[in-house]
């Protein structure tokens, strides 16, 4: 073995290692761009049978955001899998988890839809009016002919900032 064939030998190692060196920065670049990449905004559900108006449920809505971002809140809508109904104009909108919407002795079953326009904003995080550690956070109260989760939902909102998510 001469000395040229020691340096192609040192040659292919640092070009080996130039390579690794390559792949592992990516692969770390792809890691940091994934963790920056702002979070979605959750939707929680809670359904329970409506004690006054027979076949229907209360259901409270509960969006969260966790980002330092404001969003706005476009429509609640239902997944199509499902034959549910809302009934939109009795949708009560609200900062607090309290339920204190009115009620009305006969639910008009005529007025039923898949979807209810929310038309609302949701702070950033770190925001004065969000609560310590739950971040800023909307609900909506209404009513459904059926039991309800979140996954039967779809949320359609943006970001305030005009940013994709």
């Amino acid at each position: 073995m001469d000395k040229s064939d020691i340096a192609l030998i040192i040659s292919g190692l640092s070009a080996l290692l130039a390579l690794l060196s390559v792949i592992y920065s990516r692969k770390i670049a792809l890691n940091d761009a994934q963790r920056m990449k702002r979070k979605p905004l959750v939707l929680e559900i809670s359904s329970s049978p409506c004690k006054k108006y027979d076949g229907w449920h209360s259901v409270l809505a509960t969006v969260r955001n966790f980002e330092p971002v404001a969003a706005r809140l476009a429509k609640l809508r239902l997944r199509k899998r499902r034959n549910l109904k809302l009934l939109p104009q009795h949708a009560s909108f609200g900062d607090g988890p309290e339920y204190n919407r009115g009620t009305v002795n006969v639910l008009p079953e005529n007025a039923v839809e898949r979807f209810i326009e929310l038309g609302r904003s949701i702070e950033a995080q770190g925001h004065v009016s969000s609560l310590p550690g739950s971040g800023p956070v909307k609900y909506v109260w209404f009513y459904s002919n059926g039991h309800v989760t979140a996954s039967d939902f779809i949320l359609d909102w943006e970001w305030a900032d005009g940013t994709e998510r």
